[in-house]
């Protein structure tokens, strides 16, 4: 099993055949003030495996972690990976709303994913002092 896409949006939903939709990707929040808090935004995590992933429980953790390498959001999951055809692959979406995030201060925040204890991805996510733009 491998991370293939860990970003963060505006909003994220899986539709009908396990199409993934996501809209307003972003790595940036700009703030009046801090600390601030981010009413609404979704962490989208896809991995994708093969046959030797065919029915495997793996233990999810998802974090975001302030420039002082504080969390800011630590959530665990469990994710199931049903029967797979030799040959095949197939992919799991984790989609994760999260609401009223607080910020205390600007600077290089990091998303992290590890997967069954091991680091698999991580992306910044930079707040910064600037006007916000509708």
């Amino acid at each position: 099993m491998r991370v293939a896409m860990c970003l963060l949006a505006d909003f994220a939903n899986t539709a009908e055949g396990g199409k993934l939709n996501v809209m307003g990707v972003f790595d940036r929040i700009l703030a009046k003030e801090f600390p601030t808090r981010h009413q609404s935004m979704y962490l989208v995590v896809r991995t994708l495996h093969e046959y030797s992933d065919s029915e495997t429980t793996h233990d999810f953790v998802f974090k975001i972690e302030s420039p002082d390498g504080a969390s800011v959001v630590n959530i665990e999951a469990k994710g199931e990976i049903g029967t797979m055809e030799p040959g095949q692959y197939g992919n799991m979406n984790q989609i994760i709303h999260l609401q009223g995030v607080e910020f205390e201060r600007s600077g290089t925040y990091m998303v992290r994913v590890s997967i069954d204890g091991e680091p698999a991805a991580e992306v910044p996510l930079i707040l910064a002092r600037g006007n916000i733009s509708g």
